[in-house]
């Protein structure tokens, strides 16, 4: 093996260098526009090559999945979404996602097809608490072309005391009670609780 490697190290030091191709040329061209679609050919020179014409979408898109289909409150979970019946797009600037009100961000297209399409996006945080939320997708070219589905929203955030000396107040109490107390609370869903979405159970520690 030590023999190989010195004939090996040999060679290259006598080596004259490796001789490298022509320098490569780029074309830049338009395509034709097609009544049909399906594969054409084409030339440049004696060079041959193909590409294929692929149906443009009509109507609505579908959305066939949204993965994970839950996410929790705070968002920034990164979520796979496919489409069928879609306007294919190469880059993240070309389609348009909204969570809810939100335009969120596209991070990457992964494929793009005549059949479908699936990309990339970053969940925003929720604006309405756990449960089901609307999306809406579209390409910028053919906003027509938009598709809508849903997916949900969990509640991850455990409603936690800012502290358990301060976050009940007052502290201490006769035990005749009838004492308006006061809690404050952190990660407690949204500005839309009301008190019937509130339940408080006291239990002796005595």
């Amino acid at each position: 093996m030590q023999r190989l490697v010195a004939l090996l190290e040999d060679a290259v030091e006598d080596s004259q260098g490796i001789i490298l191709p022509s320098e490569a040329k780029l074309v830049f061209f338009k395509t034709p526009s097609s009544t049909t679609s399906g594969q054409l050919s084409g030339f440049i020179g004696q060079t041959t090559f193909a590409f294929g014409y692929a149906k443009s979408p009509v109507g609505k898109g579908s959305i066939a999945y949204v993965a994970p289909s839950t996410t929790g409150l705070c968002g920034g979970m990164l979520m796979t979404i496919e489409i069928r019946n879609f306007l294919m797009v190469y880059l993240p600037s070309e389609v348009v996602v909204k969570v809810g009100p939100t335009i969120v961000s596209v991070e990457s297209i992964s494929t793009t097809s005549e059949s479908h399409t699936v990309f990339f996006f970053i969940s925003s945080s929720s604006l309405f608490g756990p449960g089901a939320c609307d999306i809406s997708v579209y390409p910028v070219a053919l906003p027509q072309n938009s598709a809508f589905g849903s997916f949900l929203y969990s509640n991850d955030r455990l409603p936690l005391l800012t502290c358990p000396s301060c976050g009940i107040a007052p502290f201490s109490i006769y035990a005749s009670g009838g004492v308006d107390m006061t809690g404050v609370l952190t990660q407690y869903r949204t500005a839309s609780t009301t008190k019937k979405d509130v339940k408080v159970v006291v239990s002796s520690g005595i």
